[in-house]
């Protein structure tokens, strides 16, 4: 859930849904929530929960495995991708007593 609040890119009800997936979720970010506790988590209709699944697909956010978990259930998995600031690495920031040839 952290990585949904800190990082994610979704929002209103793609954030509701893509929490309580990620509420429901091994450390791994995969989860078997039924549509029915999504919606009783988050207070959204059918379609909305549907539409924010979608949603949050298209972002990179979620993949969505349709009856691919136990019993024939949906499997989604949190994509925790890292932000861009992570995978930009290091940077060599240059000192206030640093030498500047333009002062």
């Amino acid at each position: 859930m952290n990585w949904v609040w800190n990082h994610s890119r979704s929002r209103h009800g793609a954030r509701l849904v893509l929490l309580a997936i990620a509420d429901c979720a091994r450390e791994d970010g995969t989860a078997w929530p039924s549509v029915t506790e999504i919606k009783r988590k988050t207070g959204l209709g059918d379609r909305a929960v549907q539409a924010a699944i979608i949603d949050c697909s298209k972002l990179g956010e979620l993949d969505v495995g349709y009856q691919k978990g136990p019993k024939g259930c949906n499997r989604y998995r949190v994509r925790m991708n890292r932000t861009p600031a992570e995978s930009a690495g290091a940077q060599t920031l240059r000192g206030a007593d640093s030498a500047d040839p333009q002062d």
